[in-house]
């Protein structure tokens, strides 16, 4: 395995940008092939050079099919892992493209609506907390008063507020008041598989969940504070411009 990534990284380190040329069908078994290893390889080494290879493949595709081959695999890659880093990778390509013809595109927006409406929040909470940070990012770039907007994004606002931001924070206040609920009242609020874990594992197990839904509590008044909505948490709401240095410093 170790060889053959080093094949395939030098292969790939010689490459010219947007020089290869493959069928997205075979990349598309290649890349699903990969995000396989990289989740089920007990090696973290392995691990690390193989997503860069698949990052360095990805930087060698011109950019339309660098974005439709991303999207491709964040939208069937099982793993939500990978799709969160996936969707994080198309938020800086879409930073990095903006002023071209190929980011953004309304694709990318239903991918993140998507993501946004799933109903597993629990398990899918860092591809939920991806595609957040993407949307704000997208607002601050396209902003309201955007003479010649890219995707029209604020045209959507009331929309994301009331059938995605809406419904995912009541399932993020479900969340934490289950965590929230004492042992002797439910041992096991969130309904975790419970044979094969033991009263401290299932209490960190509330306590992580517990965490992952205050993150995308805080993302989510993030973008409230841009739109216009109400903010979730006290203080001033942060300027445009600061957005902005916020969201660059971030990429």
């Amino acid at each position: 395995v170790s060889k053959g990534l080093d094949l395939v990284q030098h292969a790939v380190s010689h490459a010219e940008p947007a020089s290869i040329s493959i069928s997205q069908d075979v990349l598309t078994d290649f890349f699903q092939t990969i995000c396989t290893f990289i989740v089920q390889c007990p090696i973290k080494d392995l691990r690390q050079r193989s997503f860069a290879m698949m990052n360095g493949i990805l930087d060698s595709l011109e950019p339309s099919s660098r974005k439709d081959m991303t999207m491709s695999i964040a939208t069937s890659c099982p793993y939500t892992n990978i799709q969160s880093l996936l969707i994080d990778r198309l938020r800086t390509d879409t930073f990095r493209e903006w002023s071209g013809n190929v980011y953004p595109q309304s694709d990318i927006l239903q991918l993140l609506k998507s993501n946004l409406g799933s109903i597993n929040i629990v398990e899918r909470s860092e591809p939920i907390l991806a595609s957040l940070n993407f949307l704000r990012f997208l607002l601050v770039k396209e902003s309201k008063d955007d003479l010649n907007p890219r995707i029209r994004i604020w045209q959507d606002v009331p929309s994301i507020r009331s059938s995605i931001l809406a419904p995912l924070q009541k399932e993020i206040d479900m969340t934490i008041s289950q965590c929230d609920r004492k042992p002797e009242e439910d041992p096991n609020p969130l309904g975790l598989p419970r044979p094969q874990m033991t009263d401290e594992e299932m209490a960190n197990a509330n306590s992580k969940t517990r965490t992952d839904m205050l993150m995308l509590q805080d993302a989510i008044a993030r973008i409230k504070e841009i739109i216009g909505g109400a903010s979730l948490f006290e203080g001033t709401p942060r300027s445009v411009q600061e957005e902005n240095d916020s969201l660059k410093r971030s990429t």
